[in-house]
């Protein structure tokens, strides 16, 4: 799939209102806490719930996936939070967002704000703090690597989803 092409003058009201909006697909659905980049051969998004599977779009021979959760404040604090819901705050919301947040101009900004600074405080597999486990599903889809039974895979989560917690643990 080719970049779309800029609109003309004439159609500036029917433009994107900002660049990178022209680059994101329109043909799948999409939510802001996981989206879908052009055609999903290349660039693939997923969280604590491995969605880089998708049905029908084979992976090319490039692969960049982005492993986010939903409730990062550091992946999803913008200014305009200020004047505007955030469109992760839309339903439906990722599994590890409250229904409880609401909206408020200038206050859930600074809430968001504030959080940025305990996101890898948050429980393991929330926030920005990543869990260890989360990235065997990136490594599987990325790499494929030969030889790697179901068994094997699960074994290597159990012991990531271990350390992960020892390490939670810590001080």
């Amino acid at each position: 799939m080719r970049p779309q092409a800029e609109a003309p003058a004439a159609d500036a009201a029917a433009a994107p209102s900002h660049p990178s909006e022209r680059i994101w697909t329109e043909n799948a659905p999409s939510h802001a806490w996981l989206p879908r980049f052009r055609d999903s051969t290349v660039v693939r998004f997923t969280d604590q719930h491995d969605r880089l599977n998708i049905p029908g779009v084979p992976w090319g021979p490039l692969r960049i996936a982005f492993l986010q959760y939903a409730s990062d404040p550091i992946t999803f604090f913008e200014p305009s939070m200020a004047y505007r819901p955030p469109e992760w705050m839309a339903p439906p919301r990722g599994a590890d967002v409250t229904p409880e947040l609401r909206w408020i101009p200038i206050v859930t900004m600074l809430q968001v704000m504030f959080d940025m600074r305990g996101g890898d405080i948050t429980p393991l597999g929330h926030g920005h703090n990543f869990a260890p486990r989360d990235y065997i599903d990136a490594w599987l889809a990325l790499t494929e690597p030969e030889g790697w039974t179901e068994p094997e895979i699960d074994r290597l989560k159990t012991l990531f989803a271990t350390r992960g917690a020892d390490n939670e643990s810590a001080p």
